[in-house]
């Protein structure tokens, strides 16, 4: 049967969203029970081909390459620690989209090592080169309370951002993967791919649940400013 673009993009697509993260396997009940754990390789195993998906479907300018180069790699910076780095790796070795092979690279926060903003200005200001040289930055879960003043930096780059980080579309990110019905889903945030002079396919972000940047509240006299 012969299908349009659209449905390719739809049928590849809902491919990666349609397993259950918690199906039975032969050590399992038929129907896992509502407090049933997800497999962690298999979450992570569909997180890393979200990503790839994203990869697949997403335009970046010609300007976002070293010199225009057709053949240089899509460069993918992992930040911090998340579960999708060995999936991710495994996922895109020998994948080639568009021309062009997908290259991960781990990138930690000079902050994660406890170091003081003052002491670490040269590493972070190589930090920010990293992630503006890339063409999707990946916040693993111990980024939770970096990831927003580290978006700010990519404001007006090219970058697809990505994440598993609670609340992280909203939070100003593009892409958020989360688990509902135990099953993967993701948000977009249209403004902020749009902000970043981006094309993410509309086949794709119909699957998506769409979200806007929240406003933070007000704060009150005296109260702290976050790290």
């Amino acid at each position: 049967m012969t299908r349009n673009p659209a449905q390719h993009v739809l049928l590849v697509v809902c491919c990666v969203l349609a397993p259950a993260l918690c199906a039975p396997t032969s050590a399992q009940p038929r129907t896992p029970g509502p407090g049933a754990a997800a497999d962690p390789d298999r979450v992570a195993a569909v997180k890393a081909g979200m990503v790839v998906n994203f990869i697949r479907y997403t335009t970046w300018p010609d300007s976002a390459f070293q010199d225009g180069e057709r053949a240089a790699p899509i460069v993918v910076a992992i930040i911090g620690e998340s579960d999708i780095t060995a999936a991710l790796a495994d996922a895109a070795d020998g994948r080639v989209i568009s021309g062009r092979e997908i290259e991960i690279r781990r990138l930690r926060h000079p902050a994660a090592d406890g170091d003081a903003p003052d002491d670490a200005g040269a590493e972070l200001e190589e930090f920010h080169r990293n992630l503006r040289e890339s063409h999707l930055v990946y916040f693993g879960e111990s980024e939770r309370d970096r990831y927003a003043a580290v978006l700010g930096t990519l404001a007006d780059a090219p970058v697809l951002t990505v994440s598993d980080i609670r609340g992280f579309a909203e939070g100003g990110g593009m892409l958020g993967l989360s688990i509902r019905d135990r099953r993967m889903s993701f948000d977009a945030n249209e403004e902020a791919v749009k902000a970043a002079a981006l094309k993410v396919s509309a086949q794709v972000l119909r699957l998506a649940r769409i979200v806007r940047t929240r406003e933070e509240p007000p704060r009150r006299p005296g109260q702290g400013g976050g790290p």
